[in-house]
């Protein structure tokens, strides 16, 4: 559903072009900050922030399988019951709240979506611009209806069997579906009896075994992704950016209820945190399961409050506290710097290109088949030195790596940013994402572990296979030595 503008605004929207980016550039971070009422928050389970963040990881997959040069990025999860006695009604007033504009300044929101009871499954503003980067879905429609709304306001339309005949800023903004076979993300697929596919239209992908769009000029042009592309700079510019969507940075420590970085977080500065502290930031106690801890800063959890009982000690990230002990048994904390760098100084390697050996086996890291295309796994096979098997790490911050196939350009990536065991490890255009990111771990013994900034996992050869052709994923760090890479500086 969406709500178009009126008046000189909407003439003056529509009447912007920019210049075409090309297909396959380096990805943008858009920031998108979600709210939600009560209402929302028990449809999820009483787990709002999880739902919201598989929300946002699904629609990230969306963009890359339309080949939109988008990733979404979290900044903020919060409750807020938004009044109105329908979807448009609770749109217009989320516009105006003086409490989501000045939460949406304090993270740095680009975009702000409403999760809300009322109404049907969704309502959104067309349009390409910061003041009106707002939309409504309902709880139970899923990441979808998400990913249509926010079309709609990265100025998308439907589709020509719904009357709609050109985008906000482009005639080709639109949705597209062949009957009986699909229609894409932006169609009211029933229109053309036919199940709905999980991709924006463009004609340069496929939609079960059609082209997912018209190309632009054409009669019936339709090319979502591109209008997109076209815009995906300005969009990502609404607002300045104020965080870094959970990959904590500075003097700051962020906890996190579940595993993984999920559930409700608190950011906690240097200083003592006893229980009182802790609950006045929202954490419950003995109710913590996993924490991001940056470089140069230390996390110290207590068992029981005022600084007792078992003590436990992190200086780097941790997707999972041990079970025994540690999680659900948090009940006071200190943060502070650390007194020297160690194995988590700022850069523990230095710029250049490498091979990365498994321990294991002695074989390399190697995009499979030395092939161009994004999405094509990563594998281990015999080491040849192959551009394929050459990897440009670039420090960005914090111990963390771009890491870039040297025969593609194109970075490793952890698919769909992935926070599960046996995700895919891949190469895909570089977009500066946290799935791209990479953090090295000195073992002490020659060798590294590559932790992933989305997930807290490590570089893994699948089922410690020493055979060539066995796929590289992420899993939890046990300390095997399949998790355990030789960096061997070719250059």
């Amino acid at each position: 559903m969406k709500r178009k503008l009126t008046g000189s605004m909407s003439k003056w929207l529509s009447c912007l072009t920019l210049a075409a980016a090309p297909l396959g550039a380096q990805a943008v971070t858009v920031d998108i900050m979600v709210v939600y009422d009560a209402y929302s928050a028990g449809r999820f389970g009483g787990e709002p922030t999880t739902a919201i963040r598989s929300w946002v990881d699904q629609v990230n997959a969306m963009y890359q399988n339309s080949q939109i040069d988008v990733q979404l990025r979290l900044v903020g999860a919060f409750p807020h019951e938004e009044s109105g006695s329908s979807m448009g009604e609770v749109l217009g007033n989320l516009r105006v709240d003086s409490w989501v504009i000045q939460k949406r300044e304090e993270v740095g929101a680009d975009y702000v979506t409403q999760v809300h009871k009322t109404g049907s499954c969704g309502v959104a503003y067309v349009a390409v611009h910061k003041d009106w980067a707002f939309s409504v879905t309902g709880p139970d429609c899923g990441p979808q209806v998400f990913a249509h709304e926010v079309g709609h306001t990265m100025g998308l339309n439907h589709s020509r069997r719904q009357g709609d005949q050109s985008g906000s800023r482009y005639r080709y903004g639109l949705g597209h579906g062949v009957d009986g076979v699909f229609g894409t993300i932006m169609t009211y697929e029933w229109l053309f009896n036919a199940p709905k596919v999980a991709k924006f239209s463009n004609p340069r992908v496929q939609c079960n075994g059609l082209p997912c769009g018209v190309p632009a000029g054409q009669s019936q042009e339709a090319d979502a992704a591109q209008a997109i592309n076209n815009v995906r700079n300005e969009i990502a510019a609404f607002k300045p950016t104020k965080t870094d969507g959970g990959n904590t940075s500075g003097d700051k420590v962020s906890v996190f209820q579940h595993y993984n970085y999920a559930g409700y977080s608190a950011a906690l500065g240097e200083g003592q945190y006893r229980l009182s502290d802790l609950t006045s930031r929202g954490v419950r106690n003995d109710d913590l399961s996993s924490a991001r801890v940056p470089s140069g800063m230390v996390l110290e959890l207590y068992q029981h409050d005022n600084f007792g009982g078992a003590k436990t000690v992190y200086t780097s990230d941790v997707s999972g506290f041990p079970l025994s002990g540690v999680n659900d048994s948090t009940s006071s904390i200190i943060v502070k710097k650390s007194s020297g760098g160690g194995q988590n100084g700022a850069q523990p390697v230095d710029n250049g290109v490498y091979m990365l050996q498994a321990k294991h086996s002695g074989k390399c890291a190697d995009v499979y088949g030395g092939k161009q295309e994004a999405g094509t796994p990563v594998i281990q096979w015999s080491c040849h030195q192959g551009n394929n098997q050459r990897w440009n790490f670039t420090h960005i911050k914090d111990g963390y790596y771009e890491i870039k196939a040297t025969h593609s350009g194109k970075c490793l990536d952890v698919s769909n940013a992935s926070r599960s065991n046996g995700a895919t490890v891949q190469q895909w255009s570089c977009h500066g994402g946290a799935a791209q990111q990479w953090k090295a771990v000195d073992n002490g013994d020659g060798a590294f572990r590559l932790v992933s900034g989305v997930s807290g996992k490590v570089l893994d050869v699948k089922e410690i296979s020493t055979a060539s052709g066995m796929a590289i994923h992420q899993w939890d760090w046990v300390g095997g030595d399949n998790q355990r890479w030789y960096l061997k500086r070719v250059k």
